[in-house]
């Protein structure tokens, strides 16, 4: 598992509301699968009550999919998010 691009995706409106750093993250794994999710700050939650949520964005073969990923594969996410939360791009 490979992250590929890691972004805050906050909206110009919450930059100025204060409000909690989003990361977006995108993933590749190992046989050509892509992976798409979000991650909230330590604390801080979606309304829905989660602190995270990723999926799985495309086949090996480039075709468009929406699946949920393993418990081992969001496991790995998280700790790249982690990892290189510090190279991301916050305002």
């Amino acid at each position: 598992m490979q992250l590929t691009k890691i972004y805050d995706s906050r909206t110009i409106n919450d930059v100025f509301n204060e409000g909690p750093a989003v990361l977006k993250a995108e993933f590749k794994c190992e046989d050509g699968s892509t992976y798409f999710g979000w991650k909230y700050p330590e604390g801080e939650f979606h309304f829905t009550g989660v602190n995270y949520n990723f999926f799985k964005s495309s086949l090996p073969c480039g075709k468009k999919c929406r699946r949920k990923p393993s418990s081992k594969l969001i496991d790995q996410m998280l700790k790249l998010i982690e990892e290189n939360k510090s190279s991301a791009k916050t305002f």
